[in-house]
Order: C-alpha cells, then sequence, then structure tokens
C-alpha cells in the first residue's frame, strides 16, 4: 500500500518554493512477507526521493520516503517490494499526487499590443492618447486563475491568465505607475511587473504677473519692473518673456520648479518708448503650439519726439492753411495745447521760447490721432496764413505729465513762382 503526503484524497501539495516536499509511506503486511522485504521508490519525473526510517507497526513494514517533485503537474510514485530470498518474487503500487506550483516568471506586460515592458521600465505616451496595457501571466501548474492590473490608479480584475485595460492618459498621470500581479491557487505566488507612466503634455503659463499685476500694468519712466512667468510642460518647456516692439530686458533668470516647471525673471527700467503688451510664451513642441499670456505695461512719461523725426522748417503760401504732423511717444494722450509765436529767433526741439506770444486759438486747431500705445500722432492746422504770420513758433503738448513736450518750428513764406519743397504744405 502507497500513502502519499498524509494520505489526503485527492492527494495534492504546494510547492513554493525549490526544497517543498512531502512524505510518502510504502506498507507491506507482515502476515503476507517473512524476512521484511527489500523496497524501491520511483517516480514518473526526476523527484529527489531520500529514504527516511523503516517501521514495525505490527501489522505493516512501513518504509517512510522524503519527496521534493522536480515540478509542477500530476506525479505517479511506484513502491516496489521485492522478497529478501526470491528476488523474483515482487509486487508493486502505484499513486499519483497533483503537485501545485506557481509560475516561476514574472507577469508580462505589454503597451498598444507591443514588445514586452522591462520590469521598471519607463513608457512614454502623450496626453490624451489611449495606453492599451496587457498582461500575461506563464506557467505554473496549474495556471494562474485571476490577473490583476492596476494603472494610473485604475483596477482591472479578470479571470484567467491574462488580463487587459484601457485608460485614456492626461497630465495627471503623469509618474503614475502601471503593475500587474495574479492569484494562484497555491497563495504563494508573489511577483508582479510595473512600469512608469511619463506622459508628455503641452507647455501651459500657470502664472505671469509684471510686478504684483497680472493683467494691466501703469507706471511711471525711470521705474524698474520686475516681470514673472510660471510655467510647467513635459517635456520641461522654453519660456521666453517679450513685448511687442521689444525684448530687450536689464536682467533674466531662468529657476526650476519640480520635473516639469520653470519659472523666468526678468527686470527693466522702463523709458517712455516702453509701454508695450509683454507676453510670457511657453513652448515644449508638444501639441498644437505654444502657450502664452499677454499684460499690458503703461509708462507714464512726458510726450516725446522719435529720434528719427527731426522736421522743423515749413513753407506756406499766402493765405493758405499751414498743415503740420508730429508723431509722438508718450502715455497718456495729451490733453491740452497751446501755440505760441516766439518773438525772436530762438531755435531748438525741446528749447522755451524766451519772449513769446499765445495764437489766438480761432486761428488754429489741433487733433490727436492714437497709434499702437505709445505712439500717436499731432496735426495741427494754422488758417489764414500771411507773410506777417512767417517766424518761429513753439506747439506745447500736455498730457498732464510734467511740462508737457514743446515742439519748435519754423515757417517761411513761399514766393511766388516758387514750387514747393517736401517740407512745403
Amino acid at each position: 500500500m502507497v500513502t502519499l503526503h498524509d494520505d489526503k484524497e485527492p492527494a495534492t501539495m504546494n510547492k513554493c518554493e525549490s526544497t517543498s516536499s512531502f512524505d510518502m509511506y510504502c506498507d507491506v503486511a507482515i502476515a503476507i512477507v517473512n524476512p521484511r522485504p527489500t523496497m524501491t521508490v520511483t517516480a514518473s519525473d526526476r523527484s529527489v526521493i531520500t529514504p527516511g526510517e523503516q517501521t514495525n507497526t505490527g501489522v505493516y513494514y512501513r518504509y517512510k520516503y522524503k519527496v521534493i517533485p522536480e515540478k509542477g503537474g500530476v506525479l505517479t510514485m511506484t513502491c516496489k517490494a521485492i522478497n529478501a530470498i526470491f528476488d523474483d518474487l515482487q509486487t508493486e503500487e502505484s499513486k499519483s499526487i497533483t503537485v501545485q506550483e506557481p509560475p516561476s516568471s514574472l507577469p508580462v506586460m505589454t503597451v498598444n499590443n507591443g514588445q514586452p515592458v522591462p520590469n521598471g521600465d519607463v513608457v512614454a505616451k502623450t496626453s490624451g492618447e489611449n495606453v492599451v496595457v496587457k498582461c500575461q501571466v506563464y506557467g505554473g501548474y496549474p495556471g494562474v486563475n485571476k490577473v490583476i492590473t492596476t494603472c494610473a490608479g485604475k483596477e482591472n480584475v479578470n479571470n484567467g491568465e491574462t488580463a487587459t485595460q484601457t485608460i485614456r492618459v492626461g497630465k495627471e498621470d503623469n509618474n503614475k505607475g502601471c503593475m500587474c500581479k495574479a492569484d494562484h491557487v497555491t497563495g504563494c505566488y508573489d511577483k508582479k511587473s510595473e512600469f512608469t507612466l511619463n506622459v508628455q503634455y503641452t507647455a501651459t503659463v500657470e502664472e505671469y504677473k509684471v510686478n504684483s499685476e497680472h493683467s494691466e500694468l501703469t507706471v511711471s519712466a525711470d521705474d524698474t519692473v520686475t516681470f514673472v512667468c510660471r510655467a510647467e510642460g513635459n517635456p520641461k518647456p522654453d519660456v521666453s518673456i517679450q513685448g511687442q516692439r521689444s525684448d530687450e530686458f536689464d536682467n533674466t533668470e531662468d529657476q526650476s520648479w519640480e520635473s516639469y516647471g520653470i519659472t523666468k525673471t526678468a527686470t527693466k527700467k522702463m523709458s517712455c518708448k516702453d509701454t508695450d503688451i509683454y507676453s510670457c510664451v511657453a513652448d515644449n513642441k508638444i501639441g498644437d503650439g505654444t502657450n502664452s499670456r499677454d499684460i499690458t505695461v503703461l509708462v507714464r512719461c512726458v510726450p516725446e519726439l522719435p529720434s528719427d523725426f527731426d522736421t522743423t522748417e515749413y513753407t506756406s503760401k499766402n493765405g493758405t492753411t499751414l498743415n503740420v504732423i508730429i508723431p509722438i511717444i508718450g502715455y497718456p494722450d495729451p490733453q491740452a495745447y497751446t501755440l505760441k509765436k516766439v518773438s525772436d529767433n530762438n531755435r531748438g526741439r525741446r528749447r522755451r521760447a524766451v519772449s513769446s506770444e499765445i495764437v489766438d486759438v480761432s486761428m488754429y486747431y489741433v487733433s490727436y490721432v492714437p497709434g499702437q500705445p505709445p505712439e500717436g500722432t499731432v496735426y495741427l492746422n494754422i488758417s489764414g496764413f500771411t507773410s506777417k504770420n512767417s517766424g518761429q513758433y513753439v506747439l506745447t503738448i500736455d498730457n498732464g505729465i510734467g511740462d508737457g513736450l514743446d515742439y519748435s518750428f519754423n515757417v517761411t513764406i513761399a514766393s511766388a513762382g516758387v514750387k514747393n519743397t517736401k517740407n512745403n504744405i
């Protein structure tokens, strides 16, 4: 009689370790043989069989063996008793045991039907992309009965040896993990595979401010302002601060935060011409393009003439209207105008007249057309111009800041038969 693993029916054992073993007994009735027979034990695989003690129970000659199964599966053990005197007299008996063994390898994970992902690897995907994670567990006897996948915090359970999970990844899933494990009837399969998601997403400007303002800021000429732009993206974006008119700054500095953010700081001493819309632009070549925010900075200043404007001489004809066009730079827009005629010949773009008289407002008309801040144009029309009106004039353009701009110009009357020059109006 053969007894396997404490004679439980059906006979099973769990091979959780390479040294897992069970005891078997070969019993021969004392009443049918004398003297004690010789016993041999064989297995249907290459199990390790170690003889143990031999005892006499009073009913049986009992032979004990320790068996370490080679692998999982159905193992058949055979006891053969051979007569100690007549070796051609022998008997044998076999009995099978089911050896349950968990898989020896890690679960195999693939993404979007690609190649297996090495355990601990990083998988790059783009925000908004559907990611199909498949996990399969090979081997074991019997195979695993349940596979569990967890990806970006979402769990999926499937009976059998395979599980498939589909998720739509977003920015919030960056650096989250995907993991696969399985349940086996032995309860001793504890292997798992995992990888980390590297979700690439479009750069965004998280915060943009000038000094403490987030939309519009008004400062005075010679004030120093600080631009701070905080942007994020994966991969980390390039960040720039630029005006529509100029991207020159006194100082810039980049500082990283966490893994995917960058803060750019720039300072600028503001002048009259620096009224502008300043943009913070972030770009990491992911998605539809750049992301930006705008802030308008208005610089209060005394109006001034553009550096490339130097017209100070005009000619006119008797009885006509003199039209003078004056481009200016400044903020806010002009609020008042005063035209004076200089009694002496003192000239200059910004020099005030020593002796002058205010021209009657009925003789002239001034209008202003704003352009792209801080630019604009002043239009001066002096009517009924005659020879007695020729000479030096000063137009004061006042926008409420300081003393205003004094634009000095000279007007002469064209002689009869003389064609107008480019400064003739």
